[in-house]
This record gives C-alpha cells, structure tokens and sequence, in this order.
C-alpha cells in the first residue's frame, strides 16, 4: 500500500463518493507494477509474518508459471538466464498488458 504510494482509504473514500469504474482503472493503471510483491504484513505486523512466509512459495510458482508462459523463460534449459534476472523485463511486459477488465470489475464491485 505505502510502496506503492496507493493510500487506499483515500480511494475507498473517493469510491464512496462517485468514482466511475473508468475513473477507477485509470488510478489504477497510472500505478506502478514490480514484482516481487511485497507480502502483506510482513514488516509491519508480526502475527502475518509467518502467512506471508508461507504464501511466498505460491507467488514464486506464478511468477515462474507467468515466465514460461509468456516467452520469457523456460525450467528445462539449464543455460537460461536465471528467473530472478527476469523481473525488469517482466516488469515491462506487465505494464504493456495492463489491467483485466474482469479484474477491475471484481476489484470495483467489492
């Protein structure tokens, strides 16, 4: 939330007060995308520590899961550049594709 400079109580304010779905994901497009994701409650709250512990081997099986199926690398070439070294051009190829509208629709109806 405070990474990425998205302080949600406001947008959940402005949400309250008339915010459009397309005002929405346009906020939410002009947002920047970096993977990792930084796991929710791992610094600031102790008792989510070990969730954020635990749920880190999923986003690694997606992030790498989203790697091959995109092109970008593949587990059976042992000469590949490592996933880790992937993340800017991940990064890039992200933020070109954008948002989902299934996403914002979920994301906006909640």
């Amino acid at each position: 939330e405070h990474e990425l400079g998205l302080d949600l109580s406001s947008l959940s304010s402005s949400l309250s007060s008339g915010l459009t779905k397309e005002e929405f994901k346009t906020r939410l497009d002009n947002l920047p995308f970096q993977w990792p994701l930084k796991p929710y409650g791992r610094d600031s709250m102790k008792k989510l520590s070990k969730t954020a512990v635990v749920n880190k081997g999923a986003e690694t099986a997606i992030y790498m899961d989203e790697l091959e199926r995109r092109g970008l690398y593949d587990r059976r070439n042992p000469t590949g550049p490592l996933p880790t070294n992937l993340r800017p051009e991940m990064n890039k190829v992200l933020e070109k594709e954008g948002l989902e509208e299934d996403a914002v629709d979920v994301v906006f109806d909640a």
